[in-house]
């Protein structure tokens, strides 16, 4: 098995513990339901209360005092535990910026990623943590604030074959989220480039919801892995022995780089989106986005904060 780096995987009083997936990874979670999780794996030093930037926050949150940051179960950036409560990179991160902004960010989970956006672009929540990928049709009505960058891996159970190359999953089912541009871009790889070239069969996908979704696929057979984020897989991998990942990265760099990817707001709220942008900026150059990042193991997916310019690309 190939990996990018060894991992560690800090996200404090999570799931996932169990070898039954379909609860663990829903949480029991319901499409805008609200938690009290914003509080902080570990105490986040070095942040304070800035005036200037508060005073870009739109006249509706100046007077209400909150922020409303829908999220979803996609450890290890949120971690949804069986009572309700949010933990992980989402709640981290809310509670600097909170501390930025002098105002609350009261968090809440959605059933999977498509809800969560639905739930931004409704107006009823005013920002969605992801990550979100900065895709043309997201961008029409959202700004994405980049904030991280994700890689794609394949998750397989150990019993099945060993992956030590990308050729190995030729022939295969590959579980994918329903409409993952990076998972449909591996996919025309696989069967454009990689499996033709070495006169193998091509990949099969299988679409499904979400993450969740996906494990549990491979978990009953009907996948032989779970196209998922080096990150989710490393951190699964933890807490299921049973379980290896191949990140399709090492295999060929070019085919499958690492994306940009992060928060979302509605686009037509361009002061909330310019305030979050310069609260992350402020937490990146002064390390405190650094030191959040290494709490929860996820320093590598660190990029310095970025308003979305150019949507990715389907390749």
């Amino acid at each position: 098995m190939t990996t990018a780096s060894t991992r560690r995987r800090l996200v404090a009083g999570v799931l996932m513990a169990c070898t039954s997936l379909a609860a663990a990874c829903s949480g029991g979670t319901e499409s805008g339901s609200k938690s009290t999780g914003t509080t902080p794996s570990k105490a986040i030093e070095g942040v304070a209360f800035d005036q200037k930037i508060a005073d870009m926050l739109p006249e509706s949150i100046k007077k209400s005092k909150m922020i409303k940051q829908i999220t979803f179960q996609n450890p290890p950036y949120t971690a949804i535990g069986s009572n309700g409560d949010i933990q992980g990179l989402s709640t981290d991160v809310a509670a600097a910026v909170s501390k930025v902004f002098g105002v609350k960010v009261e968090q809440g989970k959605a059933a999977a990623l498509a809800d969560a956006k639905v739930a931004v672009q409704s107006g009823r929540y005013d920002v969605g943590f992801g990550p979100f990928l900065p895709s043309a049709e997201s961008m029409k009505t959202l700004t994405v604030v980049q904030i991280m960058t994700t890689s794609k891996s394949i998750l397989y159970k150990k019993t099945g074959a060993t992956v030590d190359e990308l050729t190995d999953l030729c022939g295969k089912t590959l579980a994918s989220a329903a409409g993952s541009l990076p998972s449909l871009a591996a996919v025309k790889s696989f069967n454009t480039k990689i499996c033709p070239q070495a006169g193998l069969p091509d990949v099969k996908s299988m679409q499904v919801p979400d993450q969740s979704a996906q494990i549990v696929a491979v978990q009953s057979g009907r996948a032989f892995a779970a196209q998922i984020t080096d990150s989710s897989s490393s951190y699964f991998v933890k807490t299921h022995p049973g379980y290896a990942y191949y990140v399709l990265r090492d295999g060929n760099a070019k085919l499958f780089p690492a994306v940009p990817d992060g928060n979302i707001i509605d686009k037509k709220n361009t002061a909330l989106s310019a305030a979050w942008l310069a609260a992350l900026k402020k937490l990146y150059d002064s390390g405190a986005l650094e030191k959040i990042y290494k709490a929860q193991g996820l320093a590598p997916d660190l990029m310095e904060p970025s308003i979305a310019t150019k949507p990715l690309k389907a390749l």
